[in-house]
């Protein structure tokens, strides 16, 4: 059984796995730093402290470039010069998230001309998600620092909107983790003991992003609960929370246009699937930035883009 969140007046309390959690936030007010010079570190460092093991799980492949690209790209990039250990993980190909019709023509222009053959449409949709994964990792600086779990957490029971086209996250569905998933997780907490984590929000209004974030909570209590969790949230999400981030990180326009650059290119399955402007994800990110750099206004913030976060040690 997995977790739920209750609110409470100062915390969250979990109910994961038959046991229970509770998450302590690290800060009171809402820490406000600009993360915009250069290398993007004088803000960083503050909640990020050189030389710490920084872990971030993402369910999907594009869930962090969405929730904390700027944030995410910085330490990617800043491994080079050693600042942090880092490391990437990517749970879920979900294959869910790739037409029929992307997929058949990723197979007859892509796949078949360099000699491939997969079986079934299902296979070349975990094969594309899979591939961008990867293309996710690089864009963020963590091509030789990422984890790919592939888990198989396919929909069960599908939702669609008025139309029948637009496949409802929210309200569908999916296979829920087996013991196997959970003992991985659990070797790889212990075998890379981070200092800090950034992850989805353990309410979060999708269900692959619950069970990853359930499974990773789970582990880190056993085996690295002296821990710290940055969870990130979508805007949903932050408008229906009573947890309001206490870590805010202001970044440049440019950086802003930098880290669409980025979801653009490693995304293509996704960029047109949802109709529209064909740069979907795009303007999540941007919506999401927009959002918190208004809520959490920043004297001198140079530009209209901020990541938030929601800082919390786990409790006795």
């Amino acid at each position: 059984m997995f977790y739920k969140a209750i609110a409470t007046s100062a915390e969250p309390l979990l109910s994961l796995f038959g046991g229970s959690m509770r998450l302590v936030p690290i800060f009171k007010r809402t820490v406000r730093l600009r993360a915009d010079d250069p290398a993007g570190l004088s803000g960083l460092y503050s909640v990020f402290p050189p030389n710490s093991r920084i872990m971030i799980v993402q369910t999907h492949s594009d869930d962090c470039l969405i929730h904390a690209g700027c944030t995410a790209a910085i330490i990617g990039g800043a491994l080079k010069n050693m600042s942090w250990e880092a490391h990437l993980a990517t749970l879920v190909s979900d294959e869910a998230g790739v037409t029929d019709s992307y997929a058949r023509n990723y197979y007859k222009n892509v796949l078949r001309p360099q000699g491939s053959h997969y079986a079934g449409l299902q296979n070349i949709k975990r094969y594309i998600r899979y591939r961008e994964s990867n293309l996710n990792a690089a864009e963020l600086g963590f091509q030789n620092r990422h984890t790919q779990f592939d888990f198989s957490w396919p929909v069960i029971s599908a939702v669609y909107d008025h139309d029948g086209k637009r496949l409802l996250s929210s309200a569908t569905a999916y296979r829920k983790p087996t013991n196997g998933d959970l003992a991985r997780v659990c070797d790889f907490v212990a075998d890379f003991r981070a200092d800090i984590y950034l992850m989805a929000w353990p309410g979060s209004l999708h269900q692959h992003h619950r069970q990853s974030t359930s499974l990773f909570l789970k582990a880190i209590k056993c085996f690295n609960p002296s821990a710290y969790v940055y969870f990130w949230r979508n805007k949903e999400e932050k408008e229906n929370s009573l947890f309001p981030d206490n870590i805010c990180l202001y970044y440049s326009d440019q950086q802003e246009k930098e880290n669409s650059l980025r979801i653009h290119n490693a995304n293509d399955s996704q960029n047109t699937r949802r109709g529209g402007s064909g740069h979907y994800y795009e303007e999540m990110a941007e919506d999401i930035g927009q959002y918190v750099n208004k809520r959490y206004p920043l004297a001198d913030a140079p530009g209209h883009y901020a990541e938030g976060f929601w800082a919390a040690r786990i409790g006795p």
